[in-house]
């Protein structure tokens, strides 16, 4: 309302074309009249009485429900005359005698509206049967309504000129001008607001604040001076956009900022005086928290420098009454072009996935830094080539694998700019108006992620390991492919709302973004937070319900061997291994919708036992008492007493076995067995990633274990610290792999070398 109210301008062109000239049979003009705020009224003489009709113009941006409940509150009206509805006309008050039928009133007045503006039509009439006043105000209404532009636009209407009164609101206005300025008949009227497009904000969303915003108005008028003033207090739902209410008081172009004397000491309040169509009005404007205040002064006879008086005097008085709260202006982001809309959609993709990546690269390197080896011994630096190579292990018996893997953590580069070019070409074809071929691209983008991933994941695999043919393709288990889809649902919902809320952060409000805040009680920028952080939260647990979808759906031991016809591997550990974490690496191991997985680490069989199977089926006893499925080897649950005859076959069948070095019963019978099975020269030991401490004590262990079935092992050819994983040759001499940094590369590289030499 204040943006109605108080925007009509002071000095507006005075058209008298608009008014009718023909007030029907018998009427005669009888002359013209024009006043202030562009008035104009023309008068019509009968032989039977008198016609006076009256328009008020509207400003272009007002509200003709709203102006014309104000303008009829204003109105005291005329002595004896009151108030009944106009049927068939749908903005309209009579004003007849009281106790008396507007039929036969001797005096009628008829307020009604058109599209641009309020008119007021009063008769006089000698004679009502000669002149009768209902039936001749109703035609020159209708007349007049269809010349000034059709009637008004009631939409809504309803709510606008529900004016009901406001004590919050209106106790925060003046009472009174100083008495100087000799302003008396104040007017005061409360109830929704109108919010002007200056606030800067899509249509809908003004829609949208104007039913949710309130306002008191006060009005005064010296009628000797023509001195008027009025005051205005809008209380918007959110802070932001009393701020830019502000902001747009300020970049009026029809006024020019002044400092008036008394109002220094206000905050942040913008004084001003008005040029062009708002010529002669002198203003204040500020706001408190959620208060927006105007303060109109339209000057009389005393000039502006009494107007700029009663301004200093009216703004004082409110900064009193006002609470102390934030008063900066705001200025809403200019709307952006179609490319810009999705250039910072596509900064908004990019950032989020690579914040998810640089999430899980510092939970990897905070693993890394907490079993740091940079104290190894000399003997470990010299093996890796940093030093000089001791006397008792052959540089033959040593593979250094820094190298490989350091290659294989830069791949990890390209698979993650592959798949952030596939995100974006998804959701910016999705997010971009371009219907039905903006759906095909993003179908396409999502299977490029896809089919580069895949792609990708063979190239990996192939880089070290060229003897590794791949596994077969299984068809996921129920469970899995249930699970799937509703891991995939949750990670596209979590995408598109974190999508969604750093655009509400990044760009000015929605009428989307606006019933979310009156929903969830919070402020629009609120909402951008909520949702950015919420969405990411979501699709971070969409990602691990993907990962729970993938151990679900995978076949287990009988199916895979019944599949997968090569000899399989035999992975043989610890169950307290299980759990040991690994540091990872970008990689194409882990599928496309596991962008946003935020692990950095993951169980250290998982990475060991995806590279093995590249040479067979990777297979293992499962846990007693555990079920849950597992992304490493494929579990097989044994009894209690068929487990060890099963195992030595699972020896004699397997391509390789491989021993995870540990400390327990059960690994020194596996160990025996081995020995005992002849299966010695297919043995790969495998160092966890553990301290140096842990590491020899389990292979202490494990080495007396051999020599106890009857396989000496002489000495380890470099520190336990460093080897990723070791062979035992029939003469006991030992060879194996080591590097300087425990992750998923170094290790993938130590299967693919050991693997190399144990199959070549």
């Amino acid at each position: 309302m204040t943006g109605a109210m108080l925007s009509h301008p002071a000095h507006a062109s005075v058209d008298t074309d608009v008014l009718i000239e023909d007030a029907g049979p018998g009427f005669e003009q009888a002359g013209d009249q024009t006043g202030r705020g562009g008035t104009a009224s023309r008068t019509f003489v009968h032989p039977a009485g008198q016609l006076v009709v009256q328009h008020t113009p509207l400003a272009e941006d007002m509200d003709a429900a709203q102006f014309f409940a104000f303008m009829e509150q204003a109105d005291p009206g005329f002595p004896g005359l009151v108030r009944v509805d106009v049927p068939g006309l749908p903005l309209a008050r009579w004003s007849a005698t009281e106790g008396v039928e507007p039929s036969r009133a001797p005096v009628v007045v008829v307020m009604f509206a058109s599209r641009t503006g309020i008119f007021t039509a009063l008769l006089s009439s000698d004679d009502v049967d000669a002149l009768p006043p209902v039936d001749t105000l109703l035609d020159v209404a209708r007349q007049q309504i269809e010349r000034a532009g059709g009637p008004p636009d009631t939409e809504g209407a309803s709510s606008a000129v529900a004016l009901t009164p406001d004590p919050e609101l209106e106790a925060l206005l003046p009472q009174d001008p100083d008495s100087s300025f000799g302003l008396t008949q104040p007017v005061t009227v409360s109830g929704v607001d109108e919010i002007p497009d200056a606030v800067g904000v899509d249509p809908e969303v003004v829609s949208f604040l104007s039913n949710r915003s309130r306002t008191a108005v006060r009005v005064w008028a010296n009628p000797d001076t023509g001195l008027s003033a009025a005051v205005g207090v809008t209380e918007y739902p959110y802070n932001v956009f009393a701020a830019a209410a502000l902001a747009a008081s300020i970049d009026d172009d029809e006024t020019e900022a002044r400092v008036f004397r008394g109002t220094e000491d206000i905050a942040d309040v913008h004084t001003f005086l008005g040029t062009g169509d708002k010529d002669g009005q002198v203003g204040a404007a500020l706001r408190r928290g959620r208060l927006s205040v105007i303060v109109l002064v339209e000057a009389g006879d005393g000039g502006l420098q009494e107007a700029a008086g009663t301004v200093v005097d009216l703004t004082r008085q409110l900064d009193g009454r006002l609470p102390a709260e934030a008063s900066a202006p705001y200025r809403f982001p200019s709307p952006p072009s179609a490319f810009a809309g999705l250039a910072v959609t596509s900064a908004a993709v990019t950032a989020a996935g690579l914040a998810s990546v640089g999430v899980g690269r510092a939970r990897a390197w905070t693993l890394r830094r907490s079993d740091s080896r940079s104290d190894l011994p000399a003997v470990v630096l010299a093996a890796s080539g940093a030093g000089p190579a001791p006397v008792s292990a052959p540089a033959a018996d040593v593979v250094s694998l820094d190298a490989d893997a350091a290659n294989l953590r830069r791949r990890g580069i390209v698979i993650v700019a592959a798949q952030l070019i596939a995100l974006n070409v998804i959701i910016i074809s999705l997010a971009g108006d371009f219907a039905w071929p903006g759906v095909v691209v993003a179908v396409l983008g999502l299977a490029g992620g896809l089919g580069f991933t895949s792609w990708w994941r063979r190239k990996e695999l192939g880089a070290l390991g060229p003897r590794g043919s791949g596994s077969p393709f299984i068809l996921p288990r129920p469970a899995g492919a249930l699970v799937g889809i509703i891991a995939l649902a949750v990670l596209g919902f979590g995408a598109a709302y974190a999508l969604k809320g750093i655009r509400y952060l990044l760009l000015k409000p929605s009428l989307a973004q606006l019933r979310w805040s009156d929903r969830l009680g919070l402020s629009p920028r609120g909402v951008g937070v909520a949702f950015a952080i919420g969405g990411l939260i979501v699709a971070v647990i969409g990602g691990i319900l993907f990962r729970i979808a993938r151990a679900l759906g995978r076949a287990d031991t009988r199916k895979l061997l019944a599949v997968d016809r090569r000899p399989p591997v035999l992975y043989l550990r610890s169950f307290g291994d299980d759990s040991v974490p690994l540091a990872t690496i970008a990689s194409a191991r882990r599928p496309f919708f596991e962008l946003f997985s935020f692990r950095g680490r993951d169980p250290f069989e998982e990475a060991v036992a995806w590279e093995f199977a590249t040479y067979g089926p990777v297979v293992a006893v499962g846990r007693p008492g555990h079920s849950l499925a597992s992304l490493g080897a494929a579990r097989e649950h044994l009894s209690d007493d068929t487990w060890q005859d099963q195992v030595a076959q699972r020896m004699q069948d397997a391509r390789a076995v491989v021993v995870a070095t540990g400390e327990t019963p059960g690994l020194r019978w596996e160990v025996s067995q081995v020995v005992a099975g002849g299966h010695l020269g297919k043995a790969v030991f495998v160092f966890p990633p553990l301290d140096g401490e842990a590491l020899a004590r389990r292979w202490e262990f494990t080495s007396t274990a051999l020599a106890a079935a009857g396989a000496p092992v002489g000495p380890l050819p470099a520190d336990p610290g460093a080897i990723h994983t070791a062979q035992v040759a029939a003469d006991g001499v030992v060879s194996a792999t080591i590097a300087t940094r425990r992750d998923e590369a170094s290790y993938r590289t130590a299967v693919d070398r050991t693997m190399e030499r144990l199959l070549g």
